[in-house]
């Protein structure tokens, strides 16, 4: 039985070309066609920031706005193409190119000043920091243009400037991450496209084919079997087909893998970060919501676990997703100094088939075994 290659793609991205921003060293370097969105909650309307990393010396700075029923307002983009002198150790545009219609208003020439801003600031402030190795490393500082005290936390998973949210005073999160990506060539457009995540209640899903199945035959008894790859466990039942020798489907609602990845790096907190990053990683109109996304850590099984929902643009859909990312130590109980590799398990699952059964889901999750 084949087995379906996964690790191509992280290894893939891991050796493409990587760039640095004038100023300041990153962590984990950026690679061409990364790119971040914020929430920004300082609008009186959704509206969201986006910053995208073409090399070095251009960035694309992106304001966008969904369609809003409720306030009778249009879907609304911004975008500038920037130049910057790669050679300063301060950030300075050399160019300036606007991709999008600019209407001569107050209000479009407020926001390509704020895009500007925002651009100047994040850097500045990013500059004054050292090298951030680190995920949820929060420092006070004074903005007055988010309200002057402010918290800003940094992630080292975070591309371009690291930066996770920002905080008021008062406690509100004014400046939130909403997702991060990577472009697969250069007629993606997943970076122009994202217009942030709308409500559940409009992607319905119509391909929830074996949820009859699966209620019909839950009082019946179902055959449950445990399923074996590389020292991972499962235990599926019936309903599960599998196609590949680490693949398994249950009908067109939900898909599992098993891997193993190697070790990215010798550096133990470097590759954790990178895989971090990697599986965060909206792309291909896969946009993973990370304002509702969760990372926890099982420090005795040596396990990160990531729950995230993703929204399919092209078919208006939401998946939901769990992986499990589980050190493989050298013994039992001593963590390494060093790097390991890492056993993976995902399930990906319709959300409204999910939202049916969540515990059948749960179940297949925390029977999972990592030897």
């Amino acid at each position: 039985m084949k087995k379906i290659p996964l690790l191509i793609l992280v290894i893939t991205l891991f050796t493409a070309n990587i760039f640095a921003m004038p100023g300041f060293e990153s962590f984990i370097q950026d690679n061409s066609g990364e790119y971040v969105y914020y929430k920004d909650n300082t609008f009186t309307r959704e509206s969201y920031i986006g910053i995208l990393y073409y090399d070095d010396s251009t960035l694309q700075l992106r304001y966008a706005a969904p369609k809003s029923k409720k306030d009778n307002l249009p879907e609304k983009q911004i975008a500038l193409l920037v130049s910057i002198d790669p050679e300063k150790d301060y950030l300075e545009m050399t160019g300036e190119r606007i991709l999008t219609t600019i209407l001569p208003n107050k209000e479009d020439t407020d926001i390509v000043n704020y895009l500007h801003d925002i651009l100047y600031e994040f850097h500045s402030r990013r500059s004054k920091e050292e090298v951030i190795s680190k995920r949820d490393y929060s420092v006070s500082q004074d903005y007055p243009q988010f309200g002057d005290n402010v918290s800003i936390t940094y992630d080292a998973s975070v591309p371009i400037f690291n930066i996770k949210e920002i905080i008021n005073g008062n406690g509100e999160k004014v400046f939130q991450l909403a997702t991060f990506g990577q472009l697969t060539s250069s007629q993606d457009q997943s970076f122009d496209k994202f217009y942030g995540f709308p409500e559940e209640s409009s992607t319905i899903s119509t391909n929830l084919n074996i949820l009859p199945q699966i209620k019909s035959k839950k009082n019946k008894g179902l055959k449950n079997h445990k399923v074996h790859y590389d020292k991972q466990t499962l235990v599926l039942d019936e309903n599960w087909e599998q196609k590949m020798e680490n693949f398994w489907l249950l009908g067109d609602d939900s898909m599992i893998t098993l891997s193993q990845i190697p070790a990215m790096t010798q550096d133990r907190i470097k590759n954790e970060i990178f895989l971090l990053r990697k599986f965060f990683q909206s792309r291909d109109y896969s946009y993973v919501d990370l304002l509702s996304a969760e990372i926890s850590y099982a420090e005795r099984k040596y396990q990160y676990k990531l729950t995230s929902r993703v929204f399919q643009s092209d078919s208006e859909t939401y998946v939901w997703t769990v992986k499990l990312l589980t050190s493989l130590q050298p013994k039992k109980g001593f963590i390494a100094e060093n790097s390991t590799a890492f056993n993976y398990f995902a399930i990906s699952t319709y959300q409204q088939a999910y939202e049916e059964n969540p515990a059948y889901f749960d179940k297949i999750v925390k029977n999972y075994k990592s030897n």
